[in-house]
């Protein structure tokens, strides 16, 4: 009897424990039953107050790599609800999938979204648990965002989403046109005193389609169309005129959003978005393009970079003044080949005439934002507050109007112009 109650122990003392893992998975979810989102486009819905919500969902299984090359697959999904919220579950709704924006990348705001507002997007981005804050943020410049979503997409990177977040990285760090904008900083500048919100501008560009691999060349072998070769007969269509080449719809990432109290005050490109940049330290390179009497009256673009910026910020009671001193090196590319002097007085002049220029831009650009917008794109409020003794009296401290009516000097400094490479080639004769 002992022997058969210690072995009925032994027993219970090895099963005890797998009770424990029997209904471990009883709320499993299966791979497949998950939706990826990758990225979001929001926009003004139909009805007054409703927000519209596109994503664009990778298929589970989708991705193969067949040559060596990954094709993934993609579907475009659209909802309308009076919350970020309300427009996911119809979403969920309507597919009977579960959505899941853990591996979101970008998020693209269409415009007519931004001129009302964007107070519930942002309570909705502080609340999810799943949107990361790396995320990247842009707007769309004339479209919807679900224009941009189904446009979105490069040659070389067959995911849309990241194809869209580094072609706004690399639009800011190589021609300083733009300007990269994620969740985490558009949240600090929403929440900071004096500070404004400021995000890339994505736009719809006509560009020649891309051929097909399949696609051969015309007039190649025996009688193709448009010519002989090889001794064929001219094709039927010979004669007749070459039809238009296709297009489609591109995106770029050309331009920058100044909000004013979380609503879309002007839009800004070309020069302008790259002396904002200038004017507010997120320069890394970019282009000018110089014309005067030190270019002989010739354009010649001057190719920017090694840039550092001082800001000096004085207070006198209710007003501010701020000297800003910028300091670069440019490359003038092709100078050789235009006939500019690039004698020690003609780089001099060149010099000059570069630090005048991004001088004036630079002023425009920041009385653009003293008179359009009326608040503090520049991120100078990093530099006023430090002149306060407590952080009550510069949460009492009028910014806006201080910086409206701020006297605010701009310095710049080339250090250096070198001649750069020119592709043009020199035509040897007899």
């Amino acid at each position: 009897m002992t022997r058969r109650l210690a072995a009925l122990l032994a027993l219970l003392l090895v099963l005890a424990p797998t009770a424990f893992l029997v209904g471990g998975c009883w709320d499993l979810r299966e791979l497949d039953d998950w939706a990826f989102v990758t990225m979001i486009g929001l926009d003004k819905g139909a009805q007054p107050g409703w927000l519209r919500l596109s994503v664009l969902v990778q298929l589970p299984g989708s991705v193969s790599g067949v040559g060596g090359r990954v094709t993934p697959a993609f579907a475009r999904l659209t909802s309308e609800g009076p919350t970020l919220f309300d427009a996911d579950r119809r979403l969920e709704e309507l597919t009977g999938g579960f959505l899941t924006y853990s591996h979101t990348q970008a998020i693209v705001i269409g415009e007519e979204l931004a001129k009302e507002g964007l107070e519930a997007l942002f309570d909705s981005f502080r609340r999810s648990r799943e949107l990361h804050h790396t995320i990247t943020l842009a707007m769309a410049d004339g479209v919807t965002a679900e224009e941009v979503l189904a446009s979105a997409r490069g040659e070389l990177d067959p995911f849309p989403a990241t194809y869209l977040s580094r072609l706004v990285t690399k639009t800011q760090a190589e021609y300083g046109e733009s300007s990269a904008s994620c969740i985490h900083c558009v949240l600090l500048a929403e929440a900071a005193h004096g500070q404004e919100i400021v995000l890339a501008l994505i736009k719809l560009a006509q560009k020649p389609a891309s051929p097909s691999p399949s696609s051969g060349g015309a007039g190649s072998g025996g009688g193709s169309a448009g010519g002989k070769s090889g001794g064929g007969e001219a094709g039927a269509g010979a004669g007749a005129p070459e039809p238009a080449a296709p297009v489609e719809r591109r995106v770029e990432a050309t331009g920058i959003a100044l909000f004013r109290g979380l609503r879309l005050a002007v839009k800004i490109t070309g020069e302008q978005a790259l002396a904002f940049n200038l004017v507010s330290g997120q320069f890394d390179r970019g282009r000018v393009v110089l014309n005067g009497a030190a270019t002989g009256g010739k354009d010649l673009s001057v190719a920017l970079s090694h840039y550092e910026r001082d800001v000096k910020l004085e207070r006198n009671g209710p007003s501010i003044e701020v000297k800003l001193k910028v300091r670069l090196k440019g490359l003038a590319e092709g100078a050789s080949a235009a006939g500019v002097d690039l004698t020690p007085e003609g780089i001099g002049a060149i010099k000059a005439l570069a630090g005048s220029k991004l001088s004036e831009m630079m002023s425009g650009i920041i009385t653009l934002a003293q008179t359009q917008v009326g608040g503090d794109v520049f991120d100078f409020q990093l530099h006023g507050r430090g002149t306060f003794r407590t952080w009550p009296e510069w949460m009492a401290y009028d910014w806006d109007r201080a910086f409206r009516e701020a006297k605010v000097s701009v310095e710049v400094e080339v250090m250096e112009i070198r001649p750069g490479l020119t592709t043009q080639t020199q035509e040897y004769g007899p």
